[in-house]
């Protein structure tokens, strides 16, 4: 679906479009940076909120959720937990969702998880970096003797978090709370945004999703409807998220500097449109 800034009309045409040669003029100017943003929703508009509380009026978010967010009926057993893991806010929403306990403290794997921690009442701390960062946040936390880590994440959540600290002799539960599933084909409107070469930017958040992205874009080039990417920028939360999107066209793939909203914003920044 596409953005208040991003209504299309029959013909091809913004409604209330300007003469084109002025068009041109005033987009080379002043035109904001038109940015796919591919997360899920809510957490999408959520960082679309973030972008324009930082830079008000650069960017024109549109959104293409690649994945929806569906919470799993799994049994939360919270006895013998001395402490909760996180590697997503989906995990923390989930959760929520689940139990009405928040007086067990939340290892977080970065500072927006953290936040959505604290956001549903959770005393959370952030490892600051990726799955690694938490692992020793998590070891230096765990008490001997107080109770196991329990790992809160996704059906197809990346790495083997809870292995690793078995590894070093710490008692680790892992519960699946949600699962993330594939939306579908590409919208109407985001099909032509794609085709007519009208994105200047495209934020990849997770490798599945950078896949998906991938197989979209490969199968449109097979059926003769490639995507107009050459002065399009992909923005990609980490190498193994940047990893698919070599050889699809881009003009630059960009990886954050962490792996986080933190991250993806730094990697935005000094971002201006290269269409013409």
């Amino acid at each position: 679906m596409v953005g208040p800034r991003g209504r299309w009309r029959r013909g091809g045409g913004r409604a209330g479009a300007r003469h084109p040669r002025h068009a041109r003029l005033g987009r080379a100017m002043t035109a904001p940076i038109r940015l796919l943003v591919t997360r899920p929703l809510p957490q999408g508009q959520e960082f679309a909120a973030a972008l324009a509380a930082r830079w008000p009026d650069r960017f024109d978010p549109v959104f293409w959720p690649l994945l929806h967010i569906e919470q799993e009926p799994a049994p939360l057993e919270l006895e013998g937990v001395q402490a909760l893991m996180f590697t997503s806010a989906n995990g923390v929403a989930a959760f929520a969702r689940a139990s009405d306990r928040r007086d067990l403290p939340a290892l977080c794997v970065g500072e927006g998880t953290a936040e959505a921690a604290r956001r549903a009442g959770l005393a959370a701390e952030s490892a600051d970096g990726d799955a690694g960062a938490l692992a020793r946040l998590a070891a230096a936390a765990w008490l001997p003797g107080g109770g196991d880590l329990l790992h809160v994440r996704g059906r197809d959540s990346a790495g083997d978090l809870a292995g690793a600290l078995r590894a070093e002799g710490i008692g680790v539960r892992e519960v699946i709370l949600y699962s993330a599933r594939a939306t579908g084909s590409v919208p109407p409107d985001i099909t032509a945004l794609l085709a007519e070469g009208g994105i200047d930017a495209v934020t990849l958040f997770s490798p599945r999703s950078a896949r998906i992205l991938a197989a979209f874009a490969v199968e449109a080039a097979g059926a003769g409807r490639g995507w107009a990417l050459d002065r399009a920028s992909a923005i990609a939360i980490s190498p193994a998220a940047a990893a698919p999107l070599t050889g699809l066209g881009f003009a630059r793939i960009i990886t954050a500097p962490r792996p986080d909203r933190a991250g993806m914003l730094a990697a935005l920044d000094g971002l201006a449109p290269m269409r013409p």
